[in-house]
């Protein structure tokens, strides 16, 4: 299952609003998307981006005080319309309508505020840089809500903001598609010999600072060159993909290279227990149209250290607030790392700062999403819908079947509206899996099953003239479960 925001999780149980059919679940669903509101800005948005009954239920159950303390959070603008779109009298719509006018206003706040606004650099609300990889490189597809490159036939999943585990097959793509791809396969016998030479040096090591030191000076001496563009250019006339221990035996390598280094070595060292803690590839945009990559590692103890080989730096964030904003001398900087990686809590507060659960049932209907969506539960629900998914797929796309001396590959299905098409056999099998228990007789759970055998069969065992795109489809159903538990991964402990 997708991480969601307060802004996608609105958005989606508004989308699914007329499946809850129990009124106390309404109206408790209802209150729970107010706070939303209350708390998150674009959450907010979602929730009045048009009328519905969840706002009725909102207006007749919420205290005034709950009313109020929206107007204070929100816009005029946006207070206007939740009045609009409710039945509120009207002696309770200006009150509303006074406290969002008229909120606490500090002038030296709001004029550093905006001067801080105007310096610093636009950046996309979620990943920015994956962001421009996805949507200027071609090479890059989505399977599962998961961006990924297939490299000698597998499908390859690209570092992003929330990727935890480097010891695990990933590439780096560029922002633009004349950048290479940056392959990082732990099973490369040039990384296996570095991450034992590694553990060799460590063998006196006391504390992660040193541990750090250590890492920083083995991959300097990994890339003691920083100039790979000859190289790249060079070996770009042929491929796209070049693995990243090709750089480390021209001992090439700017801030990309180090990093994805550095990422394994961490993820190595947590894996093997000599570390505890979460490992963090960072991309920072900068002004003037820069950017760079480094690494943040946070362990147990809650402390954050910045690790940058290129840079020749080890710092313990923590306990040296400011050190990033000057070594990189952009003053917003551990702001954007709070923002992207910590939710907002000051970095020097990470170990002091104690965590306030919100009062439930809000804290209890945001952990557990499937309690909201559907009565019969979300998994049921979110079965249900990949599988209508699955057969609007095989209905609507083409697949290219193999043509022999004699025969056509492939079968011909008879699909619901009457038409016929020509599909691969793992593609018919699923297809009239659907047809036949498609009202559900049985448990959803044994239909996925049976439509999860198939796709597998298809994936591991393709056919002879098997189109990527036809593996692509089978791979997406047959990981569709191990897919969301990646997702559920990357969520912060």
């Amino acid at each position: 299952m997708p991480l969601y925001t307060p802004e996608s999780l609105t958005r989606e149980i508004i989308k699914k609003r007329h499946s809850i059919t129990n009124s106390d679940k309404l109206r408790k669903i209802s209150l729970f998307l107010f706070d939303l509101a209350i708390r998150n800005k674009d959450a907010a948005e979602a929730l009045l981006e048009q009328p519905h009954r969840l706002l009725g239920v909102i207006a007749s159950n919420s205290s005034e005080e709950k009313l109020l303390q929206f107007a204070r959070a929100n816009s005029p603008k946006l207070v206007e319309k939740f009045i609009s779109y409710t039945t509120l009298n009207s002696d309770l719509a200006n009150k509303m309508r006074h406290a969002a006018s008229n909120k606490p206003q500090n002038n030296e706040f709001n004029a550093f505020l905006q001067d801080v606004r105007s310096r610093r650099p636009q950046m996309p609300r979620q990943d920015g840089r994956t962001f421009l990889a996805v949507r200027n490189n071609d090479q890059v597809i989505r399977i599962n809500h998961i961006e990924g490159v297939y490299i000698d036939g597998k499908f390859t999943p690209i570092v992003d903001r929330g990727t935890r585990d480097f010891n695990k097959r990933l590439c780096s793509v560029g922002v633009s598609s004349k950048r290479e791809i940056l392959l990082l396969d732990p099973q490369d016998k040039v990384l296996q010999d570095l991450y034992a030479k590694l553990k060799w040096q460590l063998r006196h090591a006391s504390n992660p600072r040193e541990i750090l030191e250590i890492i920083k000076n083995l991959t300097q001496t990994c890339f003691p060159g920083g100039q790979p563009d000859e190289f790249i250019a060079r070996k770009l006339r042929s491929d796209k993909v070049i693995s990243l221990s090709e750089f480390i035996l021209q001992g090439q390598g700017v801030c990309r290279h180090h990093t994805l280094l550095n990422s394994y070595f961490l993820s190595r060292l947590v894996q093997d227990g000599l570390l505890h803690g979460e490992v963090i590839h960072h991309r920072q945009d900068f002004d003037r149209g820069a950017a760079h990559a480094w690494n943040l590692y946070r362990d147990r103890d809650g402390k954050v250290y910045s690790l940058d080989s290129l840079w020749n730096d080890v710092t313990c964030v923590t306990d040296n607030p400011g050190a990033l904003n000057n070594l990189y001398r952009q003053h917003y900087l551990e702001g954007e790392i709070n923002r992207m990686h910590f939710r907002g809590i000051p970095i020097e507060q990470k170990i002091q700062k104690q965590v306030i659960s919100p009062p439930r049932p809000v804290n209890e209907l945001f952990n557990n999403p499937r309690n909201m969506i559907s009565p019969q539960g979300f998994e049921d629900w979110k079965l249900r819908e990949k599988i209508n998914q699955i057969k609007t797929d095989i209905e609507n796309n083409v697949f290219e079947v193999g043509s022999y001396c004699f025969f056509q590959g492939g079968l011909t299905l008879t699909l619901d509206n009457g038409t016929e098409k020509r599909v691969p056999h793992r593609v018919y099998k699923i297809y009239e899996a659907i047809r036949k228990h498609g009202d559900y007789s049985e448990s959803v759970e044994v239909l996925w099953a049976e439509i999860q055998k198939h796709a597998k069969d298809g994936f591991e065992n393709p056919r002879q003239g098997q189109q990527e795109e036809t593996t692509a489809f089978y791979s997406d159903i047959a990981n569709f479960d191990e897919s969301n538990e990646n997702d559920h991964s990357l969520a912060y402990r």
